[in-house]
C-alpha cells in the first residue's frame, strides 16, 4: 500500500520531524491513539522505539516495537516492526522536494497522475467488463429499452427452439469490444495488476 501527501515545509524539516517518533501522536490516523513513545531521539540506524498504541474502539493498548533498518538523509527512513499486529512489516517514508515552479496541481498532473495511471486503467477495464457482462441485475431491474449484451444474447434462446447460429454470431460480436479494450490498454493493465505484488 502506498500513500503520499504534500507538506508545505522544507524537506530537511520534514525529515527531522520523522526522526522524532514522539511526533507520531500528531500524525496518527483517526481511530488510533499513541499513548507513549520510548526511545532515543533523533533516530539513527538500528534505533529501536517502543510505542503503546490503542486502536479504537478497542479498550486495550498494544505494544509496538519498531527498528530503523535504513536511513538516508534527507530522503528516506525505513522502519521494520519487530513486535505488534504486523511483525516484519516494513514502513518506508520517502521525502522529495517539489520540482521548481510546481504547484500542488501541476505536481498532481505531472507526478501523481502518471504514477497512478496503470492502476486507474486496470480499474477502468474491470469496471467496463462488469458493466458489459452484467446479466442478473439488468434482467431483474431494467426494462426492454435498457439491456446489456447478455440480455440480448439470451433472447435467442426460446422456450421451444433456440437460434444457435445467431446466438453464436452475437457472442462473437459481443467479445470484439472487450478484446479491443484489452489490447489497447494491455501495457498499463499489467502494470496496474502487478504494482502491488509482493515477492513471496
Amino acid at each position: 500500500m502506498e500513500r503520499s501527501c504534500i507538506v508545505d515545509a522544507p524537506i530537511a524539516e520534514v525529515f527531522a520531524f520523522h526522526l522524532d517518533t514522539r511526533n507520531a501522536a500528531r500524525i496518527a490516523p483517526p481511530g488510533q491513539q499513541v499513548l507513549s513513545v520510548e526511545g532515543t531521539f533523533p533516530l539513527r540506524l538500528d534505533s529501536e522505539v517502543r510505542l503503546r498504541v490503542r486502536q479504537l474502539p478497542s479498550p486495550w493498548a498494544q505494544t509496538w516495537l519498531v527498528r530503523v533498518v535504513q536511513l538516508e538523509e534527507p530522503t528516506l527512513v525505513v522502519d521494520e516492526m519487530l513486535r505488534g499486529p504486523f511483525p516484519a512489516w516494513r514502513h518506508e517514508h520517502r521525502f522529495a522536494e517539489l520540482p521548481d515552479g510546481c504547484t500542488r496541481l501541476t505536481a498532481f498532473l505531472k507526478i501523481v497522475l502518471p504514477a497512478a495511471a496503470p492502476g486507474l486503467v486496470a480499474t477502468f477495464v474491470y469496471a467496463f467488463l462488469f458493466a458489459w457482462d452484467e446479466l442478473l441485475f439488468v434482467a431483474a431491474l431494467t426494462q426492454s429499452n435498457a439491456e446489456t449484451i447478455p440480455i440480448g444474447i439470451r433472447n435467442f434462446i426460446g422456450n421451444y427452439n433456440s437460434n444457435y447460429d445467431q446466438l453464436m454470431a452475437a457472442s462473437v460480436v459481443a467479445t470484439i469490444p472487450v478484446v479491443i479494450a484489452f489490447y489497447a490498454v494491455q501495457r498499463w493493465l499489467v502494470r496496474g495488476i502487478t504494482a502491488g505484488a509482493v515477492k513471496g
